[in-house]
């Protein structure tokens, strides 16, 4: 008796993930990356760049070249350099998404979540910086970077609303 074995190939299927619109809203003001840039210098500088160089931790903004600049010995350092971003491609605002998702999921967030949250084509970058995260980043320094985006936020608002009133007639 002659059996035969049929192999046949399993399909997984897609995960829906359920989403209140209200989730979407509130992940699309990390997607001006400018002022997630702006936000993220000031996290960094607030933790305290170390020089690659000399290791000192005094450093000021080159705003010409958008990095820190050693006030010692002069060296060079980009705003992703010594940092969670470091060797990423990755936008800065996926940094903000993953830890404001991270915050309201308790830490229990998934690579695959992340990557519908924020439509990025593939899944290994995304992983890669969700392991960082969750391994290297403790939730009260999530939420300080938050927090710093919050006040450029503000600040930004601010900034429009004042711009835009009419100037006083002297």
């Amino acid at each position: 008796m002659n059996a035969t074995i049929r192999i046949t190939k399993i399909v997984a299927p897609k995960i829906q993930y359920k989403t209140a619109p209200l989730e979407e809203s509130t992940l699309s003001i990390y997607h001006n990356e400018t002022l997630v840039s702006e936000a993220y210098r000031k996290y960094r500088l607030s933790n305290g760049v170390a020089c690659k160089k000399c290791g000192s931790k005094d450093h000021y903004w080159l705003s010409t070249k958008e990095q820190f600049q050693c006030k010692k010995c002069k060296f060079r350092t980009t705003l992703r350099s010594g940092s969670i971003m470091e060797n990423s491609k990755l936008p800065i605002h996926y940094l903000f998404i993953a830890c404001h998702l991270l915050l309201k999921t308790g830490n229990r967030l998934t690579a695959e979540q992340l990557q519908h949250f924020t439509g990025h084509k593939y899944f290994e970058p995304l992983w890669s910086l969700l392991r960082k995260i969750k391994d290297e980043m403790p939730l009260a320094q999530q939420y300080h970077l938050l927090l710093h985006f919050i006040e450029e936020k503000q600040n930004e608002a601010l900034a429009s609303v004042l711009a835009s009133a009419p100037s006083e007639a002297q």
